[in-house]
């Protein structure tokens, strides 16, 4: 595990609050937990990688589970 934690990189919510509000309402309808996660994949123009199979109706972002990663071979 440690071996890994270097890769983690800590964001402060300040980098992504200004996209919150354009995935607010959609995020709000499904899990309103995942708010943060959400916005900062918006902001980062990424994917989002979760096996919150609630999150994957999301529109603004694509959503992928371990399943969807280790079919695709990334």
């Amino acid at each position: 595990m440690l071996e890994i934690f270097w890769l983690i990189e800590f964001v402060d919510e300040m980098f992504y609050s200004d996209v919150i509000s354009m995935v607010k309402d959609e995020v709000n309808q499904i899990d309103s937990k995942g708010i943060d996660y959400v916005a900062l994949a918006y902001k980062l123009n990424c994917s989002l990688w979760t096996n919150d199979k609630k999150l994957k109706k999301l529109r603004c972002i694509k959503v992928l589970s371990t399943e969807d990663l280790i079919e695709s071979g990334l």
